[in-house]
């Protein structure tokens, strides 16, 4: 009993130690990146119990902080976290880390530089990780990305006891980013790899991920909810992905009339859909695809003639043009897709917003 005692104070000593080397911080009070409004949760897009028109499945999209990241500055040779997970999603395209994990950037000579990350399981709540360590004392910009499909309770950042640890402005702009699991981000390795997320930090701008998989169906109600915030300076939407032809000529020009209610004057830009590698041998899937790109484009074309201040960019691709390797189950792209999907539009966004003194 006595050894049993000894090993236990000395077991409880080293805790206490290790406790007292480190400081944490809730990330609340640092810096939320990419959220469109405030929410009672500070880890969800919307307040979804509030948001009556959302469906089960949208509504439980919506608890996930996709495309949410916290921002801070620190010269910690290392940095870490401790969170609790609500939920820990294991997506059957994408990568655990993406579905589930924490994505760590640190800003390097004017670049956002990926520096570490970490899948996170209900299982592992409250024990503390390490993103990065070892590194040399200087003050770094920091951008953590959080889970793309899964719920988040709590988040704390860690770092060496003494170190600064300090919340960094956003990003002066804000661009909301709405569509499919394209733009979620499914079939990615981490959750810095969406598409969005990688634009963003390409160009400068903070962007707000509102891609709810196969749910994207421009639905009014999202253009209501996507209208809402007075402080957005541009809306980019992959739009066509998941509604049918149908759906597209019933809802574009009412759904574009809903935003320009609110917002008249704030551009928007809709992009092309991406082409699907699984319509290649599938003579049924590619005549659906063409029907829904054709549809899309002939609406395009009379809407940035009817309307001020929206645009159709056709340049959108993923695709790897000689092999077609960019696919992780024949509709969502890989890493590369999307590295492929970010250049394929950035100088055309890049223009668009630069018109309006955005970036």
């Amino acid at each position: 009993m006595k050894r049993l005692f000894l090993l236990l104070t000395a077991l409880c000593g080293l805790t206490v130690v290790a406790s007292a080397q480190y400081q944490f911080r809730d990330a609340t009070s640092l810096t939320l990146y990419g959220k469109l409004l405030p929410t009672e949760h500070p880890y969800e897009r919307l307040d979804s119990l509030h948001r009556l028109p959302l469906t089960d499945s949208e509504a439980k999209q919506a608890r996930c902080p996709t495309g949410v990241a916290v921002a801070f500055r620190t010269d910690s040779p290392e940095i870490g976290l401790r969170v609790t997970m609500r939920t820990s999603s294991k997506g059957i395209n994408s990568a655990s880390i993406s579905t589930s994990g924490f994505d760590l950037y640190i800003l390097h000579d004017g670049r956002w530089i990926w520096a570490g990350s970490r899948h996170r399981t209900m299982d592992t709540n409250r024990e503390l990780t390490w993103l990065v360590q070892d590194m040399d004392g200087s003050v770094h910009d920091c951008l953590l990305y959080l889970p793309l499909q899964s719920q988040v309770a709590s988040v704390d950042v860690a770092v060496d006891k003494g170190c600064l640890l300090e919340a960094i402005d956003p990003l002066p702009h804000k661009v909301v980013v709405f569509g499919s699991s394209f733009t979620q981000g499914s079939g990615t390795t981490r959750p810095g790899m969406a598409w969005s997320s990688q634009l963003s930090r390409r160009l400068g701008f903070q962007a707000v991920n509102m891609g709810f998989s196969g749910n994207s169906k421009l639905q009014p109600y999202f253009a209501d909810i996507l209208a809402e915030p007075d402080d957005v300076d541009a809306y980019i939407l992959d739009a066509f992905s998941n509604p049918s032809p149908e759906q597209i000529e019933e809802r574009l020009f009412p759904f574009i009339e809903k935003i320009r209610s609110r917002r008249p004057h704030t551009p928007l830009i809709f992009l092309k859909t991406i082409y699907r590698e699984n319509r290649t041998f599938s003579t049924s899937k590619d005549r659906r695809e063409r029907e829904k790109m054709a549809m899309a484009d002939s609406l395009m074309r009379i809407a940035v003639e009817r309307y001020d201040d929206v645009y159709w960019i056709t340049s959108t691709d993923a695709s790897d043009p000689v092999y077609h390797e960019t696919t992780t189950d024949g509709i969502h792209p890989d890493d590369y897709g999307y590295v492929r999907w970010t250049e394929s539009i950035r100088k055309p966004v890049l223009q668009i917003l630069r018109q309006y003194g955005i970036l």
